[in-house]
């Protein structure tokens, strides 16, 4: 019995053909400029749309922060007016239990008032006494005291319609910023802190 001379002949092994390391090495190099110039494109893109949605500055900048006497959390008996305030700078932040952006914004208000370069007052709206209380036992009380708008129309008058809200006002009870915005570094640094300097080289 012979045997076909095709059953004697070995089929070719199939080998995988494997990428040259040159072929990985560009494709690794492609993919880290991809991911620089999304990165890049990411921060234009937060500063662009920062930029645009910066609302107006507010009538009350350059104007004296209307006047209000208020009880304050911790202590109901204690009454605060615009004139207790006159001779010291500070910042009013604006919280209220319900609001997530204040949650949100809360490390960012502590980190700043902790590093003491101006006073911070918190100013709590439109809020249960008791939901106010129990925010600042659970997240933390960064504030030197807090006012108690319940009712909104001390902060209606300060044109404050949510929360978060902040106002910077001068020793002389001017404003002289205002911002409804989740307060972050970069608000901080680029519109708080500058004014807050310039406010240090007045008269």
């Amino acid at each position: 019995m012979t045997m076909s001379t095709d059953n004697l002949q070995q089929k070719p092994q199939r080998t995988s053909a494997r990428p040259p390391l040159k072929h990985w090495l560009w494709m690794i190099a492609a993919f880290l400029v991809l991911l620089f110039f999304m990165t890049v494109g990411a921060e234009v893109l937060n500063h662009a749309y920062r930029s645009y949605t910066k609302p107006p500055a507010s009538r009350l900048v350059g104007r004296p922060l209307p006047d209000f006497s208020l009880p304050t959390i911790g202590d109901p008996a204690r009454s605060v007016s615009r004139q207790d305030l006159l001779g010291t700078p500070f910042l009013l932040s604006t919280w209220s239990s319900w609001c997530y952006g204040c949650k949100e914004e809360h490390p960012t208000v502590t980190r700043f008032a902790e590093s003491g370069r101006i006073k911070v007052i918190g100013f709590n709206i439109q809020d249960e006494p008791q939901d106010a209380a129990a925010w600042l036992d659970r997240y933390g009380n960064p504030y030197a005291f807090t006012l108690v708008d319940g009712t909104g129309r001390t902060a209606n008058r300060m044109e404050i319609f949510t929360s978060p809200h902040h106002v910077l006002v001068d020793a002389k009870g001017v404003v002289r910023w205002k911002r409804s915005a989740v307060m972050d570094e970069a608000m901080i640094s680029d519109e708080l802190l500058p004014v807050i300097d310039a406010m240090g080289r007045q008269p």
